[in-house]
């Protein structure tokens, strides 16, 4: 698995400990399912896992989650975040970062996470909320989707003003307003629930399918799924068969870290006078659309990123060759240079790319010695000299301590 993915299963384990303890129901639910159902566990580079409760449920679970859930959990929904896209809450583990750089919508806590889907009578689904959901499906769409759409010239017009109606919209939205009534409701006398609505299709399941539950294994845990899941997976989905994966694992414009927070990649950036949200921003809309522009402002965009990216990948690395440390610095004292420069064949991808920028790369000074040693440089003495006088000065610091202090 990857390691997003086994964090990911790791907030399932919690949500179903919580569960179980406080007698909530709930099922694995969309594509989640599926891969439960007919693959045992994750599929690809699929990171998204997703459930779904009964209103009531959702609030006995989110009172369980303010009384005993680990300080580093949070659970987000139309009650605590404006920027909410749906009638759903989200299981964040914040000390992580999964940030979509991409998405029209960027919720308050940008960490790895597990959706909750809440289900809802029909009453609770009048003509009003069904703008609310309309408009907030809209805040889903992506820059790009945007732009292929409307072209460039209306893009930036149309973003702005879909932004501000979203924004009067959910001061003004029944939605929000009434979101611990909705969740409150009595819906056990319901035939049909109404589950969400697409860019296209307002889904409902039947109340029938939610009768019974039982459990599944997914990726080595047992996890509770409706007995007849593959008409719910039908209902919501609209087909029964395993989808191929949208979410690559820190693809464009997603970025993914299981040890460095959001939080502590905002200071480093902010400490650097830059504005890390604008940076990605526009890098991933220039990435995306390159043809667009290639002048200074992207040449500014990308040099800001660079930093960003810097940041992402020191810790991702750090993850990666710490745990063999001590192997790694046997080998450099029985001179085995040509293990060690495979090992370091990451270390010094990186290294060398920052190089070119003039920007330095290290995460832990034992480790950059060894490498400054191994390196395989014509000019190794210069090349090492350079690289020295462009490490920031907080580099040499013991990142070690700081994960083990600030992520858990």
């Amino acid at each position: 698995m990857l390691r997003v993915q086994e964090r990911v299963v790791a907030l399932l384990a919690e949500i179903d400990e919580i569960c179980r303890g406080k007698q909530i129901e709930y099922s694995l639910t969309e594509n989640t399912a599926n891969m439960a159902a007919h693959a045992g566990g994750f599929t690809n580079n699929e990171y998204l896992a997703e459930i779904v409760m009964k209103p009531a449920d959702y609030v006995r679970f989110s009172d369980a989650v303010k009384a005993s859930a680990p300080k580093d959990r949070v659970l987000e929904d139309l009650s605590n975040d404006p920027e909410m896209d749906g009638f759903f809450g989200r299981y964040v583990d914040t000390s992580t970062t999964l940030w979509d750089m991409t998405a029209g919508n960027q919720y308050q806590h940008k960490g790895i996470y597990v959706r909750i889907w809440i289900l809802r009578g029909k009453e609770d689904f009048g003509r009003v909320f069904d703008t609310f959901e309309k408009m907030t499906q809209m805040n889903s769409l992506t820059y790009p989707e945007f732009w292929l759409a409307y072209g460039q010239d209306k893009t930036k017009k149309l973003t702005k003003g879909l932004l501000t109606s979203r924004k009067l919209l959910r001061r003004r939205s029944p939605a929000r307003k009434n979101f611990a009534k909705i969740t409150g409701n009595d819906i056990s006398g319901e035939k049909k629930y109404w589950y969400k609505v697409d860019r296209k299709t307002k889904r409902t399941i039947d109340a029938a399918i939610t009768s019974e539950t039982k459990r599944i294994s997914f990726e080595g845990i047992e996890l509770s799924i409706y007995s007849d899941h593959e008409k719910l997976i039908k209902a919501v989905s609209g087909e029964a068969k395993l989808q191929e994966s949208d979410y690559p694992a820190n693809g464009r414009g997603i970025e993914i870290d299981t040890a460095i927070t959001f939080e502590e990649l905002i200071r480093q950036a902010k400490a650097a006078g830059i504005d890390p949200e604008a940076a990605a921003r526009s890098k991933a809309d220039y990435d995306a659309f390159v043809s667009y522009q290639v002048g200074p402002e992207k040449k500014a965009a990308d040099a800001d990123w660079r930093f960003v990216k810097r940041t992402i990948q020191r810790f991702e690395l750090w993850q990666e060759m710490s745990p063999r440390k001590e192997e790694i610095k046997e080998l450099y004292e029985e001179g085995r240079v040509d293990e060690l420069r495979e090992i370091f064949r990451t270390y010094d991808e990186y290294t060398r790319y920052y190089y070119k920028w003039k920007m330095g790369f290290m995460f832990d000074k034992e480790l950059f010695d060894i490498y400054c040693d191994i390196v395989d440089q014509k000019d190794k003495a210069e090349y090492v000299k350079k690289l020295k006088a462009m490490m920031p000065e907080e580099f040499y610091e013991d990142l070690s301590e700081y994960v083990n202090k600030n992520c858990g």
